[in-house]
């Protein structure tokens, strides 16, 4: 099993220095029982994260795509669910720009898919960065309305679901 145990910036180094023994008690302590009982570490790493976006993600010939295109905080795999979108999209794009004749990779065709991505891809960044700043606020009585908020989220179905469907890119 992977984990990803995100910190504010500044304090991964003195966690990432414990002994083992002291890393995971802080881990089990952090996680509770939710995911049964940590018994070992692998090796550590530490990456910062920040939000990058591509400038350019097409150029004749070239689609920039997934992480080459953006680097998000792996809130709930949006990295890759938008990877994936965008490779069907740009599959779908070729094809329709084959079907008219134009060179492959020709900027007419890249164009379309460009502007065709451009709305789905500013929601999951607005989305994941987004979570990520909530969950990363300590005012008082803020992590008691979070959990409250999820309680509800996993208690209405609809609404679970529905953010589930959009998550996946399977509403837009």
């Amino acid at each position: 099993m992977e984990l990803i145990w995100t910190h504010p910036s500044g304090s991964e180094q003195a966690r990432m220095a414990l002994p083992e023994r002291e890393f995971l008690l802080q881990l089990q302590r952090a996680f509770g029982d939710r995911v049964g009982r940590f018994t070992r570490v692998g090796t550590r790493h530490a990456y910062p994260l920040s939000l990058v976006t591509a400038e350019e993600p097409v150029r004749p010939g070239l689609a920039v795509l997934g992480n080459a295109a953006h680097a998000l905080h792996p809130v709930a795999g949006q990295g890759f669910n938008l990877a994936l979108r965008g490779v069907m999209d740009l599959v779908e794009a070729l094809e329709q720009g084959e079907q008219a004749k134009r060179p492959l990779g020709d900027m007419t065709t890249l164009q379309a898919f460009e502007k065709q991505r451009s709305r789905d891809r500013a929601n999951v960044i607005r989305f994941s960065d987004g979570l990520v700043r909530l969950f990363g606020l300590s005012f008082p009585l803020l992590p008691h309305a979070r959990a409250a908020g999820l309680i509800g989220l996993n208690l209405v179905g609809p609404l679970r679901r529905g953010l589930a469907r959009r998550a996946m890119g399977l509403e837009r």
